[in-house]
């Protein structure tokens, strides 16, 4: 399984989903964000003649959430105009784009309803190259996944972000089943090529009374240069020490 980390696709365009974009634009990862389209007019769209069917209105809710994205104190972002890493879409017309992305993260809303259709959608459009992940912070891979093929768990994570502050993340990984290497490999040229863009991880063994729901957690520190990177690197704990002994089952 070949994984290059160029562009990522986020759906659902809130203080998560745009949260996340910021961090990997910070890391000069590209991203293609998407959102709903309206149901309705605004009265200034009305007045400038526009439709249900535009682009502009289609892309209204997700261009608003960029727009209050680059209000966010602290910044959320390095600098402003790294915002051109993020490309704002919509569901309606881009959905098929994500076939074009090395991974993609889902940041709808906590509904498992809502998690389920989104899974059934993009397993129709996936290439085999591609890694999904899943922003949930309470709804168990079980329940997720259930009528996903076998194909779809073997690459499917769940990857909790906290973009709060812009100098520091923190990631929770979790593997739908036992890594395998057509996940774990790729993960590794993951974590390298973070680090290449200034970012370090370093991560623990998943708590056993976590295992059902599957977290594996790992802290990530977003650093503010590639000059700090080996820096951050030698003052980290070891995994060993870090996880009580026991080494980590793969890298991130």
């Amino acid at each position: 399984m070949s994984f290059h980390l160029k562009r990522v696709g986020i759906i659902g365009s809130g203080v998560m989903g745009s949260g996340i974009a910021a961090q990997l634009a910070n890391a000069g990862v590209a991203s293609l964000i998407l959102d709903i389209a309206p149901a309705s007019l605004t009265k200034e769209e009305e007045a400038l003649g526009l439709s249900l069917s535009d682009r502009k209105v289609k892309n209204r809710i997700t261009e608003a959430n960029l727009q209050q994205l680059m209000r966010a104190k602290p910044a959320q972002l390095f600098e402003p105009d790294l915002i051109r890493w993020i490309e704002a879409g919509n569901i309606d017309d881009d959905f098929e784009r994500l076939s074009e992305v090395d991974w993609i993260i889902e940041a709808v809303p906590e509904r498992l309803d809502l998690k389920r259709a989104t899974f059934e959608r993009l397993e129709k459009i996936l290439k085999p190259s591609q890694i999904i992940s899943s922003n949930t912070s309470g709804i168990s891979l079980r329940e997720m996944l259930e009528g996903r093929s076998r194909a779809f768990r073997e690459r499917f994570l769940v990857t909790h972000f906290s973009t709060r502050r812009v100098i520091c993340g923190c990631w929770k990984l979790s593997p739908a089943r036992k890594p395998t290497p057509k996940l774990s490999q790729p993960l590794q040229r993951l974590e390298r090529g973070f680090l290449e863009k200034g970012l370090c991880m370093h991560a623990t063994h998943p708590i056993s009374s976590q295992i059902e729901s599957g977290w594996l957690s790992s802290h990530v520190s977003c650093i503010q240069s590639k000059r700090k990177t080996t820096q951050s690197r030698r003052s980290m704990p070891s995994l060993e020490s870090s996880s009580g002994g026991r080494k980590a089952a793969f890298s991130v």
